[in-house]
């Protein structure tokens, strides 16, 4: 047997003993010649030399690991076989010239080194793919990330996820090194201000500033000044001060850009925070000075502010309609004239409320708006900001002149106020007033609607608009509406110290002497604080002028009567018509207009208490009148009636001055609201409600010079509430009008279209009232609702 044959395995082949060569080939079965190469014989010789002599089983193992496991037949012989002889090894010298013809033949080792070559070459082919695909991947996302990123995103964060955090490094621990001990920061409590000048505190020239010199505590890193509408004029931080033994000087200067009178505060704060509760004040006034000359007449060239009427009085006895009968009490005691020793001068809807707000029934003694600043809204859409209980509903058919109060109170009065800590503290703080048809006084945030205060219990059922002192003295006029005088208790017109909740004064509603019985008092106060004097019109029909001398200091924190208040009385009636007052009053420099029950519209001069005409309408009237006066002293009077016999009511525009009717417009069902006299871009315009109950309401828009209706939107139900214009700071305008069903309108007051509407838990009664863009409403089940727009 050839030692080069490959036949049979090479470990069993070199066991095999020389002399036998042919008995273990000749069992074997023939197989095709194998050559082997130069190398593979030059590697066998040089194994052979140190090779050692492996086991049978070792030789077994070695031939299935090469040519695959025997069958069952081969390996049954194999182990009944006697194994053959082992060969010796012996060296083997190469023959080069065998090696170079045998070369063409391959062995194993030539195969694997072309499977490599082969393997290498398939690598190389695969890296090309996925250099290749990632290329184009990557052109792909410059060119459109939209379509890769939804891809790639999620196999980004499946691998940073999946992708063991390594272990830190470790660091050697430093040794700690004492830190000093920080200085704890102030309290807000700490900072204080202890001096608070103004220089000078009156100013007519709006080009000069204001001079503010603030002595805090050394603990206090800034202030701010902030007047009464809660507007900051100005902040100091730190480094706008000078340290003294005095204390922290700050000096800081303020421009007025418009007129202002009333309480500026300085308030201390630091990095702990702003310390509200420990501002001071000063009273300021900048602007044009108050003129203390008569007011201009007519005749003269016209100018920019509104003139309060001067009328000549005419006889009231010129024709039957309009002849009244009128007497005078003073004290309670009948008189023969009477004359106001301080000049009576009602100012105007601007001048009328100090500070900021809505002070009185409609706003002000003309009676033509319940709204105070302005509005941005960005979507003109309306929302329920808060809603507030009390504990009865308003009867039915009243409720006409309801009307809550929203006022800002200066710092130095807030101080003094019996408020809940949190709201005493609260600068921007704006109180809600409503007396209520369960005999309280409620007082609320207008923010969030919660209780400033405990309610003020005034014994009566109430169902007229209170009345705020207009120059920011707490003392506030409430009437009561119960009209039965067989009740124990006299109802009237109550006055309220707010500092002490207690009753500063009174006026009853029961007088022999008045010409009717009913003894409530519906209509809101009127004050002219530069005389000192106060106006209302009772339901028993009287007119009072109540004088009082009034002396509040704010660090006194004390409200005191200087002189013995005097009250004299106004009464009249025209024939047999009732002369009853279900409705409000409106005034406006020395004079003063209503209507009674009867029908009766007329003017009356506050300095003599004395008639200057009477106007028979012709049917009742709970509507309160409108004033509107222009630049050359003309004033013009708007009022409403109720239903005549055909079922209509009427719209008037009036003379203030005379009394002549200008226009009346007639309109289905009645007006028992207020009307709407118009500014800014509507100023051209006057807006009526009507309630109608078998109809809905209607809002009506008329021209103040023509009475031509300009537009018209149908309600879904009748309207009591008078509406509320609100402006934007350009004079663009809204109207807002509410049912007795419950639903707030909000309308472009250009053409009536409706911007947004909004339903309630109840039906709107009184008067719409508004602070900027929040809007409170009185509603019929005693509840206070309060809307925002947005």
């Amino acid at each position: 047997m050839n030692s080069n044959d490959d036949r049979v395995p090479r470990a069993r082949r070199r066991s095999e003993p020389e002399e036998a060569p042919n008995e273990y080939s000749a069992q074997s079965p023939a197989r095709p010649r194998r050559r082997r190469s130069q190398a593979a014989r030059l590697r066998e010789q040089a194994e052979a030399e140190y090779a050692y002599e492996p086991s049978d089983q070792e030789d077994f193992d070695e031939a299935e690991r090469r040519y695959g496991r025997p069958n069952a037949r081969t390996a049954q012989r194999a182990r009944t076989e006697e194994a053959p002889p082992r060969r010796q090894t012996r060296g083997y010298e190469p023959d080069m010239d065998e090696a170079e013809e045998d070369d063409y033949y391959d062995d194993e080792d030539d195969v694997r080194a072309r499977g490599e070559k082969r393997h290498v070459g398939r690598w190389i082919i695969v890296v090309v793919v996925i250099l290749a695909l990632l290329g184009g991947a990557t052109f792909v996302g410059l060119r459109h990330p939209e379509w890769v990123t939804p891809v790639v995103q999620p196999i980004i964060e499946l691998f940073v996820g999946a992708t063991p955090t390594p272990a830190p490094t470790p660091t050697p621990t430093p040794t700690p090194v004492p830190e000093p001990t920080a200085t704890p920061a102030p309290a807000a409590d700490a900072a204080v201000v202890v001096g608070f000048l103004a220089d000078p505190a009156e100013l007519e020239d709006l080009n000069s500033p204001v001079s503010f010199q603030i002595t805090t505590s050394a603990q206090t890193d800034r202030v701010r000044i902030v007047d009464g509408n809660g507007q900051v004029l100005i902040e100091g931080m730190e480094g706008d001060y000078t340290d003294t033994d005095a204390g922290r000087i700050w000096n800081m200067m303020v421009y007025f850009t418009e007129p202002y009178e009333g309480m500026v505060e300085a308030y201390p704060g630091n990095v702990s925070g702003w310390n509200e509760a420990k501002g001071a004040g000063i009273l300021i006034k900048v602007g044009a000075a108050t003129p203390t000359e008569p007011p201009v007449t007519a005749t003269q060239a016209p100018v920019t502010d509104p003139i309060a009427p001067q009328l000549d009085p005419a006889p009231v006895a010129e024709a039957e309609e309009t002849t009244v009968t009128h007497a005078l009490l003073v004290n309670n005691e009948a008189a023969d004239a009477y004359t106001n020793e301080n000049a009576i001068n009602i100012p105007d809807a601007e001048s009328y409320a100090r500070p900021g707000g809505v002070l009185t029934f409609r706003g002000s003694g003309m009676r033509q708006n319940a709204a105070y600043g302005t509005i941005a809204p960005a979507e003109q859409m309306m929302e329920i900001a808060w809603t507030a209980e009390t504990s009865t509903a308003v009867p039915e058919g009243e409720g006409w002149l309801l009307q809550p109060l929203i006022i800002q109170w200066d710092g130095d009065v807030r101080a003094l106020l019996p408020l809940e800590e949190e709201k005493a503290e609260k600068a921007s703080l704006k109180e809600v007033i409503y007396p209520a048809g369960d005999g309280n006084i409620y007082f609320l945030d207008l923010e969030d609607g919660s209780a400033t205060r405990d309610p003020l219990a005034a014994g009566l059922p109430l169902s007229g608009s209170a009345s705020l002192y207009p120059n920011g003295v707490p003392l506030l006029y409430v009437g009561a509406g119960a009209a039965d005088t067989a009740s124990d208790q006299n109802p009237g017109l109550y006055l309220y110290n707010l500092i002490t909740n207690t009753q500063f004064g009174r006026i009853g509603g029961v007088n022999e002497n008045a010409y009717a019985d009913n003894a409530a008092f519906y209509g809101s106060v009127i004050v002219d604080k530069e005389a000192a004097t106060s106006f209302s019109v009772a339901g028993n029909g009287m007119l009072n002028a109540l004088t009082m001398e009034i002396g509040f200091s704010p660090s006194e924190g004390e409200i005191e009567l200087l002189a013995s208040p005097s009250n004299a009385a106004y009464l009249s009636r025209a024939g047999e018509e009732d002369a009853s007052v279900p409705g409000g009053f409106a005034a406006y420099g020395q004079y003063a207009y209503f209507a009674n029950a009867g029908g009766v519209l007329q003017c009356v001069d506050l300095n003599t208490l004395s008639p200057v005409w009477a106007l028979n309408l012709g049917v009742g009237t709970t509507s309160s009148p409108a004033l509107e006066a222009d630049a050359s002293g003309n004033t013009a009077l708007y009022i409403a009636s109720l239903a005549d016999a055909n079922g209509s009511a009427h719209l008037y525009r009036v003379d203030a001055a005379t009394g002549e009717v200008v226009w009346n417009v007639t309109v289905l069902g009645d007006v028992i609201a207020s009307p709407l006299v118009g500014a800014g871009d509507i100023a051209g315009t006057i807006v009526f409600v009507t309630y109608d109950t078998d109809a809905n309401g209607t809002v009506y828009a008329l021209d103040k010079q023509t009475g031509d209706i300009l537009w018209e939107l149908a309600l879904d139900a009748g309207a009591v509430a008078s509406p509320v214009a609100l402006y934007g700071e350009n004079g663009e305008a809204w109207v807002m009008a509410a049912d007795t069903a419950g639903m707030v309108y909000l309308l472009n007051a250009a053409d009536g279209t409706i911007c947004d509407k909004i339903s309630l838990e109840g039906g709107a009664v009184g008067s719409l009232v508004a602070y900027d863009a929040t809007i409170v409403v009185a509603l019929d089940n005693g509840s206070l609702c309060a809307v925002r727009i947005r």
